[in-house]
């Protein structure tokens, strides 16, 4: 569990891309993303799912930040 900005970091250096590239993808409140470490080696399993929120998903557009 942690603020999006961290897991986008994180996600960037498992995918060794460009940290100037981490706002390419959108990452929801509450949404679960998934990275597997085994001998070494990181990989994505899953990004930004929030399929457990069911229809409680979030418009950010009517909040306020």
């Amino acid at each position: 569990m942690s603020h999006d900005n961290i897991i986008r970091i994180i996600i960037a250096k498992v995918l060794n891309m460009k940290l100037n590239r981490i706002w390419k993808f959108h990452l929801h409140p509450t949404a679960v993303t998934v990275i597997d470490v085994e001998a070494g080696n990181a990989g994505l399993v899953d990004l930004n799912n929030a399929s457990h929120l069911g229809n409680l998903q979030t418009n950010l557009a009517l909040h306020a930040l």
